[in-house]
């Protein structure tokens, strides 16, 4: 008896994670945006902080290249669910460094 090979998942285009890629990116900024906001001031508070900044520009200059390589809608909408979190995290950290200086 011959076993049927199993269909595993096929490996996918060259750029058909980009837009998951970005989209979790998206996800990671609002949610530390709003974590940042409900949270004490504390070192979770602080990580979040870190990881939105990072996660808000990181999907800016992913969904700007790639949407201008590409000229696909999906990376201007990301874009646009993006340019809220990225707004609220630039007037925390000048906030944050008017405090600080």
């Amino acid at each position: 008896m011959t076993k049927k090979p199993v269909a595993g998942p096929q490996p996918a285009s060259g750029r058909a994670w980009v837009p998951a890629f970005a989209t979790r990116l998206c996800l990671i900024a609002w949610c530390t945006a709003v974590l940042t906001e409900i949270l004490p001031r504390s070192g979770l508070e602080s990580l979040c902080l870190l990881v939105g900044t990072q996660a808000a520009g990181l999907g800016i200059l992913t969904c700007l290249i790639v949407g201008i390589r590409f000229r696909q809608a999906i990376f201007l909408l990301l874009l646009v669910a993006l340019s809220p979190p990225a707004i609220y995290f630039y007037l925390v950290l000048a906030r944050l460094s008017r405090q600080g200086s």
